[in-house]
């Protein structure tokens, strides 16, 4: 498995409402997208930290699901206004262990 790791920070007053938009919108749209597995974030609200992980079933969905796309273009658009700094995104292949 593929992981998509992103870093950002969020205004403070809006953690809640992001996470609402992530959980009800963007995530049924990444729902969607071929070879999607899982999707969790962190957020520290002291500091408005995220850490947000996608985990893809291949490289090629975990690549796919970054290009520009209709998909892409939406999800980013529905967070992006809650961003306080430009994501940092790191790639990485997932050891998942239950």
């Amino acid at each position: 498995m593929y992981a998509r790791v992103t870093f950002t920070q969020i205004a403070p007053d809006k953690a809640d409402e992001a996470e609402s938009i992530m959980r009800d919108v963007v995530l049924p749209m990444m729902r969607q997208q071929k070879g999607f597995k899982n999707y969790c974030s962190f957020v520290d609200r002291a500091s408005s930290k995220v850490i947000s992980i996608t985990v893809w079933e291949t490289e090629a969905d975990r690549v796919a699901s970054s290009q520009p796309s209709d998909y892409y273009r939406a999800a980013i658009a529905k967070v992006a206004p809650f961003f306080m700094t430009p994501p940092v995104v790191e790639n990485y292949e997932a050891e998942i262990y239950s």
